[in-house]
């Protein structure tokens, strides 16, 4: 009898602490920052897990709501904790709700926020930026990296935001005209169909897919992502001057490119 009490408190209070998480992930889904104050007040563990391992912190920056970030990284959220769903944390769910939240993650110490340097950089967003610098400590390759995607866009705030930050300027590559008349286009792979390369100013633009990706030379044979430069890299194979191929290097993995041949030079053949 006394044990099947105690099993039963014990399932009682599991209960009652579940339904008292789902309180806080509620109130932290809803932007409610008295009911998330109320739930951490009752006890809630900030960084208690909901499901996929989603934390009030992840909830309340995926969706955008600023002053319960800011409540909840107070109470000392962790701001690194990731979901096992889309294997994300808060900064990365937060990625597009503007310079407050990510540069409130920032100063706690968020890790992953790299990227968003130079996308906003390159994309000549300068209240982004500036919270991003702002708040972190970044490599100076990274604000490199960022100076040239702004230069490259020109988008002069936001290189002046990086100047004064301390990114040194890179000098310009340059690449004979006659080298780069054979890049652009139509190319395909076995797992891609079809990918268009063609000259944009100074940048490679790669149409696969349905997206646009926006390449700047390292030389004639090496480019690299004008906002993921580390993770997204294009290696042209040549034949004397003419293009017989690219590597499309990525988190993704290696794609083989070769190029599109006409109808009429096959049968030429």
């Amino acid at each position: 009898m006394l044990l099947r009490s105690l099993v039963l408190l014990i399932v009682c209070a599991g209960a009652a602490f579940t339904a008292a998480n789902d309180d806080l992930f509620e109130a932290a889904r809803r932007g409610d920052v008295d009911g998330v104050v109320k739930s951490l007040d009752a006890g809630v563990p900030v960084d208690a897990k909901w499901r996929y391992d989603q934390t009030a912190l992840y909830i309340a920056a995926f969706r955008g709501h600023t002053a319960v970030v800011k409540v909840l990284l107070e109470r000392g959220a962790d701001p690194n904790a990731r979901d096992t769903f889309y294997k994300m944390s808060a900064v990365q769910a937060a990625a597009d709700k503007g310079p407050e939240i990510l540069g409130m993650l920032v100063a706690k110490g968020a890790k992953g926020a790299e990227p968003l340097v130079i996308r906003a950089a390159a994309k000549g967003e300068a209240p982004l930026l500036k919270a991003l610098l702002t708040n972190g400590k970044w490599p100076a390759d990274l604000l490199s990296d960022a100076l040239i995607a702004a230069e490259l866009k020109k988008h002069a705030e936001a290189a002046d935001i990086l100047r004064s930050a301390g990114a040194k300027p890179v000098p310009p590559i340059q690449i004979e005209e006659a080298q780069l008349a054979q890049v652009p286009g139509q190319y395909t792979s076995q797992n891609v169909p079809s990918a268009t390369l063609q000259l944009a100013g100074s940048l490679l633009q790669m149409v696969a897919m349905g997206q646009t990706f926006e390449f700047r030379p390292v030389d004639a044979d090496h480019w690299v992502s004008l906002e993921r430069p580390q993770t997204m890299k294009l290696a042209f194979q040549r034949d004397g001057a003419k293009v017989t191929g690219f590597d499309f290097n990525s988190d993704f993995g290696n794609l083989k490119f070769t190029p599109v041949v006409a109808k009429s030079e096959k049968e030429a053949k």
